[in-house]
């Protein structure tokens, strides 16, 4: 073979492997920019994502924060109803006592006061004691049963009335009965008969005050309970 086939050759397979290497070039670099980009895709979608989720868990976050200041509030203002609602049984057994005490120096000064208004008042002080008491029936004023306590009640019965409510609306109304027998009676009564009113108005005293201490017990529970974590 000659020479000049030698370079002919030679010349053609240079002039392809430049064309192979122009070719080449840009198509590696136009993939390489490819790549970059699908791969900083990917990153702008990953950031994306990450933002969507931290908005999504400050949301969370934010909701999470109103809920419970909703939940104290709710629970401040139960706590504070029930404290009314206890200070309540308080408030009108002291009225009770007070207007039996009443009757009980008119009885003692020889006065002559009426049976029916007697009547009319204590009716009146009695009901709102006893509403002031149904009212605090979820306060603790009454003893809380369930099945397999001895006392359980079917539900929509009332549950007993914890001892310190049944003993100062009992004794009341005991010395109610008293004062009435003796406004009854029409006539001065005798001194033994006014330390037996005495000794009732007494009795209903000691009774109110007990409750009265366990009123306080209980309003101190409420109040100062601390909400579930």
């Amino acid at each position: 073979m000659s020479d000049a086939l030698y370079g002919l050759i030679g010349a053609l397979a240079g002039s392809a492997i430049t064309a192979a290497t122009a070719y080449a070039g840009p198509l590696h670099l136009q993939r390489r920019a490819l790549a970059e980009a699908r791969q900083e895709a990917a990153r702008a979608r990953q950031r994306e994502e990450d933002a969507r989720e931290a908005a999504r868990l400050r949301e969370a976050e934010q909701a999470r924060t109103v809920e419970q200041r909703q939940d104290e509030e709710r629970r401040r203002a139960e706590r504070a109803e029930a404290f009314m609602r206890l200070t309540r049984i308080r408030s009108t057994t002291r009225e009770w006592d007070a207007l039996l005490h009443r009757y009980e120096q008119d009885l003692t000064w020889r006065r002559s006061p009426s049976v029916e208004n007697f009547d009319q008042e204590m009716e009146q002080v009695a009901r709102d004691a006893r509403a002031a008491v149904d009212e605090a029936a979820h306060d603790g004023v009454r003893v809380p049963q369930g099945p397999g306590s001895p006392s359980y009640h079917p539900p929509g019965w009332h549950e007993p009335l914890e001892p310190e409510v049944i003993a100062a609306t009992a004794a009341l109304a005991a010395a109610t009965s008293v004062v009435r027998e003796h406004l009854l009676a029409d006539e001065a009564p005798s001194p033994e008969r006014l330390t037996e009113l005495r000794q009732s108005l007494a009795k209903a005293e000691n009774a109110r005050h007990a409750l009265n201490s366990f009123l306080m017990d209980l309003v101190e529970r409420n109040t100062l309970a601390q909400p579930p974590t």
